[in-house]
């Protein structure tokens, strides 16, 4: 008899896809960010981009993008500089 290893996740829910390195990468940030990482703007970068297996260039661009006050719905963190370090807060939805 053939047997094949599958993964649970995929035999219960085979429609369901990965996520792109976008998603991945907000993933991560959203976690640090809400988890009160303070190291600085490059050590967050570095860090999402480690978890989500992307570059820190990516994940720098995307810190930049989501950026701003809460009246636009891609803006998920605010930014402040505070000891001169870049310091990221998330907003709450609008």
């Amino acid at each position: 008899m053939l047997t094949r290893d599958t993964d649970l996740d995929d035999f219960l829910w085979p429609e369901r896809d990965e996520p792109d390195d976008e998603t991945r990468t907000v993933i991560a940030l959203l976690s640090f960010i809400g988890g009160g990482f303070s190291d600085g703007q490059q050590a967050l970068a570095k860090a999402a981009a480690e978890d989500a297996d992307v570059t820190a260039t990516f994940a720098l661009s995307l810190l930049s993008r989501h950026a701003g006050p809460g009246s636009r719905s891609d803006h998920f963190w605010e930014v402040r500089r505070v000891s001169g370090r870049l310091q990221y807060r998330l907003v709450s939805p609008a």
